[in-house]
């Protein structure tokens, strides 16, 4: 079975829930992370170890696979 590939939209107070969550979950991929504040965004993402850092929806919904 292959993973569910992940992309967040926002990486607020909720995302850290879900981003935990998500990391639990063996058949989950956190791919991506979104949000127009960049410093949210990037500490969010740095805390969870994701690479992939957009502020725009469309630019992650178009450049990965989700």
């Amino acid at each position: 079975m292959s993973k569910l590939k992940i992309g967040l939209i926002g990486a607020g107070n909720i995302a850290n829930v879900h981003l935990d969550a998500y990391t639990k979950n063996d058949n989950a991929e956190i791919v991506a992370i979104c949000d127009i504040n960049e410093k949210v965004l990037n500490k969010t993402a740095d805390k969870f170890g994701i690479e992939k850092r957009y502020t725009s929806v469309s630019d992650m919904l178009s450049s990965e696979k989700l």
